[in-house]
């Protein structure tokens, strides 16, 4: 079970069931770097630098547009594109498990 401040979660739409199609929640972009974030862009911050909101829903900029945020980087377009789908799969289903729980702060 993941425990998360209860102000993130009432900031977004439910979160997919786990391996459901994403409906671009940003939950999990929102709570935790993921390793695209950490090893692309060599950031360890939540939220990612890269979420975006388009048309109401969270995406990852770094599969909408690589070249804004890795410009500054060796990698191949083709090794990112690897790294990408090995990570974090666009079009695979919600990869964070469900048993997300609110916890309230101070």
């Amino acid at each position: 079970m993941t425990m998360f401040p209860f102000r993130i979660l009432q900031e977004h739409a439910p979160k997919a069931k786990y391996k459901e199609p994403c409906n671009g929640c940003g939950l999990c972009c929102r709570v935790e770097p993921c390793e695209v974030s950490k090893n692309l862009l060599h950031s360890h911050q939540a939220p990612c630098i890269a979420l975006e909101f388009h048309d109401g829903k969270f995406l990852c900029g770094v599969v909408l547009h690589p070249d804004k945020y890795l410009q500054n980087t060796v990698y191949r377009e083709f090794e990112v594109r690897a790294y990408i789908e090995h990570w974090i799969a666009p079009g695979q289903g919600c990869d964070m498990p469900d048993g997300v729980v609110a916890i309230k702060l101070g």
